[in-house]
């Protein structure tokens, strides 16, 4: 997870609450931790996330975006891991434990999304 201080002026995500003071400090633990289960599975985080969007039914559908080529084709072999009992777990039971600090958006930029 970049600190926000690392990413472009520009960067969309140093606007969101997640990615400031102490939630961003939560927030890290939670992807360090993702990030460790999903190296102990052979994968990487973000095949590990999208797996696991495509274990929750068929009403959920992932929607990856990307700018290279290189992670487009990582993202398709996402469909490829097959997720345990055991795994879906580890990653419920890490979610509880972690879940994601702070509001997704902050007001002004709420009033963009579409709800």
């Amino acid at each position: 997870m970049p600190e926000p201080e690392t990413m472009a002026a520009d960067d969309f995500r140093r606007s969101l609450p997640r990615f400031k003071g102490e939630n961003l400090e939560r927030n890290k633990k939670l992807v360090e931790e993702f990030a460790a289960l999903a190296s102990s599975l052979g994968c990487s985080p973000a095949q590990l996330a999208l797996a696991w969007v495509l274990h929750q039914g068929e009403t959920l559908l992932p929607i990856p975006g990307t700018k290279r080529l290189k992670y487009l084709e990582e993202n398709a072999a996402s469909v490829d891991i097959v997720l345990e009992k055991e795994t879906l777990a580890r990653i419920q039971a890490l979610l509880s434990a972690h879940p994601a600090a702070g509001p997704r958006y902050d007001p002004g930029n709420l009033d963009l999304v579409d709800r």
